[in-house]
Order: C-alpha cells, then structure tokens, then sequence
C-alpha cells in the first residue's frame, strides 16, 4: 500500500494569521496499560516527563478521561492527575485533554478544577469533550444524556464559565427547595481557558470558535486538508463572534524524536502496533452498539486470525507513521511542523506515553526539546513567511444511485463509492484514492466492511480491505465474488 506523506503539498491552504508564529509544544498522556502488577510505576512516566516540560518552556501537560479498558484507563479523572501535576511542577499549564462534561454535573467539575486551579497558583486549562463510548455514561446521573451529549455540551460549559466567575446555579434540592449556590473553592485565575475536543465534525469547531474556546484536535479520521478547512471554519466563527485574537488549534500527535529514522522505526514499531491493538475491542464494542448494526451481525474479532489482525496493525502503523504523527528524525519532524504551521495549528500535543520503555521516551525527550527550539528559531521564522493562497473551492456532491444486484466491475465501483462518501463523509471520492490517505482509519475500515457486505450481499475478510485500499481495486476483487 502506498501512503502519502506530511511532506506532500498541503492542498491550496494557508494560516489565516497574518505572520509566520510560534508553534507551541506540550505533552500529552494517554497510555494503554494492562498488567496488573501492583510493583509497577504506572505513573513514572507521566510525573518525570512532565517535570521535563516544566524545566524546558513546554507550554503545557495535558491528562486524559478514559473509562473501564486498559486504552487510556489509567486516567479515569484529569482532576486527579492534574493535581498530582500541579504539585510537581511550577510553570506548564495543567490541561485536561479532555473531561467528558456529560458524565459529571458541571458544578462538580467547576469544584475540582478549581481546586488543580489552586494547587497550580493559577496554572490551569479546561479541556472538554462530549463523549463517545455508551459504556462510559452509566456513570452519568442520567446515561440518557448519551444521546444529547453533542447539544449539552456548550451549555455545559457556559454553566462553568459562570461559576468560575463566581456567578450561582441555580437548582432543586431533595426536600424541593430552590436554591443558589456557588462553588469552592474560589480559582485564582479570572478567567478559565478552555479547549473544545473535536475531529471530524465541522460544526464543533465553528461552535468552539463562536464561543471563544480554543479547540484540541488530532489526525485520526482526517487528513491535514480537511484539518484545515476546519480550522479556516473555526476561524471565521471566532471573527465573526468579534472574539480578539484568534484562537488556538493544539493538534496532537503521537511523538518520538531520534537519530535516525531506521532506529525511531526499530524503537516505536512494536510498541506502537501494540498500543493501537490493544484499542481493537473497544472499537469493537462501540461499533456494535451503533444503530447501523442492529439489524446485521455482530463484529466479531475473534474471526479474525492473529497474521490479520497483524496485518491491520501493520497497515495502521505505517499510516500513523507516515501521515499522522510526529515520529522519526529531527529533520523530518520539522517537516511536519511547518506543514502544519502553514494551516494554522498553533500548538502540537506530544503523545509520548504509547509503550515505549520508560528510559528511553525520558531520553528522546532532550531531542524533541530541540526540534522545539528550532522549530521556532527567529530566522527559521522569518524565512517561512510567504503569500497566502486562496482555499479550494468546495466539490460538488455527486450522488451514486444504489443498485440491488452489482454484476460489473463498474457497477461494484459506484456503490462502493457511495458507500466511501458516505462512511468518509467527503462529498467525491477518486477511484484510486488510497482509503486511509481519504481519511479512513480502523474503526472507519469496521463500518465500511459491514456496509459493503450488507449491499453486495457478500462475505469477505476485513483484511481485504487493508490489501486493496482503494476503490478500483476493492471492486475488481469484489466483483468476482458478487
């Protein structure tokens, strides 16, 4: 499979700021761990790397919420670490990344963050996300609120904008008294910053920019072209809103920095392959609760053999290497950054926790700090000043009709190119369009394969879809079996 890289021409698209800035590093934690050895250190990392940050001008740490799996679940409250952070260090921001508001009244998290806010002597950022995995909303109040979770979120946060101001929320209490009350402890900062989680809907980051919030944002399910016209989307709302400044874009990305690309590949290969299998029942298991599946089978990964699955980690590595990450060589890195300087991403969020030995990550840590530095040199800065350039027009939707029997070859095509725009929510989609360079990731390549057998009536293997990524040669291999 051929896959672009970052250093392919970003198309037709250029930062809306008017000069060449900063990009800002941080460091983002989200580690998938399994054993159950109570002997383990499974905070080492977290707690040396974010003291690295704070002695080097990284802008900030950033912790996750993630609920009953080992992919992100040694986080299940960025309050809790965040605090453990903010004890340890002195100058970076403490950032969650991000609270799921619908698992938590709003006056609760006002409360804790208030106190990190504390802690920190004023050092903390909100980051905010509306949730995703069903099983995580039995911990709401109401798991019904899943299903409003995208339309409560911002009135979520305007509720802990409020009390963080020191304004009252009003409510019930169980003997049907109303009340007001304000929440302790009282923040040192006036004003509390906060970032919108968002990938691939436009519409939450025009909403982000239109209430004056910062978005946090990442490569899965998006290439850097569509990341741009996100961004150019939540850009305009936030001048429209007559918000000063512009903004910012913190964008992250799985990172490691070394000599060498054969030894970053030789380093990060197993472990990161690891890392992303260890995510294959969690997606598993949403995908399954979604209402496109009711009606069909189960995906079912034990069908699966151990030489597919790592056939699909194979494929999802190189994806994540080559399009999607900050991996590989000082030189290369810097590639990355100005490319995605040029759209307008103000900061990079470095994941650094994904199984990489502990020592080792701690070490590359001295070199990502340069490529921060050079990054950023004033020359470097002045050189990459340049004109804009005008965004492309949007295509034109083209609507494939659906057939009931596919015979051809051509006919196959047409609806798997519906099924392409559907699934990748593109308006038009080329025939030899790689499918992960469109966009597509695992969990997406999932859905595909249950609608494609679903309207051709067919069985084949997931792994097909990895060897034969694009839609000419998907349909030649389909037909056949049709």
């Amino acid at each position: 499979m051929v896959l672009g890289t970052l250093n392919a021409e970003v198309s037709q698209h250029a930062s809306n700021i008017d000069n060449v800035s900063e990009v800002q590093f941080s460091l983002y934690f989200f580690a998938s761990h399994e054993s159950t050895d109570p002997s383990q250190d499974k905070y080492q990392l977290m707690l040396e790397s974010a003291k690295f940050a704070d002695a080097n001008d990284f802008v900030a740490v950033w912790t996750p919420e993630r609920h009953f799996h080992a992919f992100g679940g040694l986080s299940p409250n960025p309050s809790v670490t965040g605090a453990a952070l903010a004890v340890s260090t002195q100058n970076v921001q403490i950032r969650s990344g991000s609270v799921v508001l619908g698992l938590h009244n709003p006056v609760r998290v006002a409360e804790e963050w208030a106190l990190v806010d504390n802690l920190s002597k004023g050092r903390v950022g909100l980051g905010v996300a509306s949730g995703w995995f069903p099983n995580d909303f039995i911990l709401a109040a109401d798991p019904q609120c899943y299903h409003r979770r995208s339309e409560e979120l911002f009135d979520d946060i305007e509720t802990i904008k409020n009390l963080w101001k020191g304004g009252t929320f009003r409510s019930t209490n169980p003997l049907g008294d109303t009340i007001e009350i304000q929440s302790m402890p009282r923040p040192i900062q006036d004003d509390l910053e906060i970032w919108v989680t968002s990938a691939r809907n436009p519409e939450t980051f025009r909403r982000a920019g239109e209430i004056g919030a910062n978005t946090l944002t990442h490569l899965l399910g998006q290439r850097i072209e569509e990341l741009a016209e996100k961004i150019e989307v939540y850009r305009d709302a936030w001048k429209a809103a007559g918000h000063p400044g512009e903004g910012k874009i913190s964008l992250m990305l799985h990172t490691f920095v070394g000599e060498s690309e054969e030894e970053v590949r030789d380093i990060v290969r197993e472990p990161m392959k690891k890392y992303l299998g260890s995510s294959i029942n969690l997606v598993k298991n949403y995908v399954n609760s979604l209402p496109i599946f009711k009606s069909k089978q189960d995906i079912d990964v034990s069908d699966l053999t151990p030489s597919d699955i790592d056939q699909i980690l194979e494929f999802s590595f190189e994806k994540y290497y080559q399009t999607a990450s900050l991996l590989g060589t000082p030189e290369r890195c810097l590639k990355t950054v100005d490319k995605l300087r040029s759209i307008g991403v103000n900061e990079v969020a470095c994941l650094v926790d994904f199984g990489v030995d502990t020592e080792i990550v701690l070490e590359s840590l001295k070199s990502l700090n340069g490529l921060r530095i050079e990054a950023n040199c004033p020359n470097r800065l002045k050189n990459l000043k340049g004109p804009k350039t005008e965004t492309a027009p949007e295509a034109e939707f083209k609507s494939i009709p659906k057939l009931n029997r596919p015979r051809t070859v051509s006919e196959v095509e047409r609806i798997l190119q519906e099924i392409w725009m559907e699934v990748l929510q593109i308006r038009d989609i080329n025939l030899d369009t790689n499918f992960f360079d469109a966009g597509g990731h695992s969990l997406l390549i999932v859905k595909m394969h249950c609608e494609i057998q679903d309207r051709l009536g067919i069985k084949f293997s997931l792994v097909d879809l990895f060897t034969l990524p694009t839609i000419r040669t998907s349909a030649k291999h389909l037909a056949k079996i049709a």
